[in-house]
């Protein structure tokens, strides 16, 4: 049972922490507009009143340095033959979203999270 406390409704889902009888989201690849690989799935943000998943965690990878990222939901579909998430999204764009930060994610509230999907 995670006892981590947020301040807002939302909550980070480790990809590893679920079900892969259907898909597997761990690692999942990560594939731009133009097919090119962007990065893994890490996790998603869900709303724990709703279940409904908002954004998906994507870690950009590198080799010094990795970037795990928020993307909308919105912006992806699942292209299971493929084994990869299709997102509708450049790798220009993706630089431009917002870092995603474990630690600092669990102190947002939701009128955080109201002024970032503005």
């Amino acid at each position: 049972m995670d006892t981590t406390p947020y301040a807002s409704r939302l909550r980070y889902l480790d990809a590893k922490d679920i079900d892969n009888s259907v898909v597997n989201f761990s690692g999942l690849n990560v594939r731009g507009a133009d097919g090119s690989k962007l990065g893994d799935v890490d996790g998603f943000v869900v709303d724990s009143g709703s279940g409904r998943v908002l954004y998906t965690v994507v870690d950009s990878g590198g080799w010094f340095r990795s970037r795990r990222l928020l993307l909308p939901i919105g912006h992806a579909t699942v292209d299971r033959e493929a084994g990869a998430l299709d997102v509708d999204v450049s790798r220009d764009a993706l630089k431009s979203y917002p870092e995603f930060d474990e630690k600092r994610f669990t102190a947002f509230s939701d009128e955080d999270f109201r002024a970032y999907d503005t």
